[in-house]
């Protein structure tokens, strides 16, 4: 897997705190009960409201943040933070058999604070941002930058 940093910014970290998004009005539906690829969709208007996703899944009461779904709608990439936001990690989950899996740290990350994952349209690249040192061995950075990952 190919990491490269693509852009340096100079974000204050104080800016997590107006980062307080959740998964609350994404609902999981799909065409057929035997339907391998999920369809997303918005509960606007309809009963019961907006419904908490994959709850007890992806959803399951920590600080879960920002999602990024492939462009098949199978994967899904989010940020999980520590109770006190004092740690960034970004999950994976696959959507498999009718069901999202358990999530697990992203091959990328877990070490540094990661945040914000993006696909591009073609999916095929996932951007995110990160104060990971520029070179390996430096500590970790004040500020972040923009990474990929193709």
């Amino acid at each position: 897997m190919l990491i490269r940093k693509i852009y340096s910014s100079h974000l204050n970290l104080s800016w997590k705190m107006l980062c307080n998004y959740t998964l609350l009005i994404l609902l999981l539906t799909s065409s057929s009960p035997s339907a391998q690829t999920p369809k997303l969709s918005f509960d606007v208007g309809s009963a019961p409201g907006p419904r908490i996703f994959a709850d007890g899944v992806i959803c399951t009461g920590d600080y879960e943040t920002h999602p990024a779904f492939s462009s098949d709608g199978n994967t899904l990439y989010f940020v999980k933070m520590a109770p006190d936001l004092t740690k960034w990690t970004i999950f994976v989950s696959h959507y498999k058999q009718g069901k999202w899996q358990e999530p697990e740290i992203a091959s990328f990350s877990g070490q540094y604070w990661d945040a914000d994952p993006y696909f591009t349209k073609d999916g095929n690249t996932l951007y995110f941002i990160s104060n990971r040192p520029l070179k390996y061995g430096e500590p970790q950075k004040s500020d972040f930058d923009i990474w990929k990952v193709e």
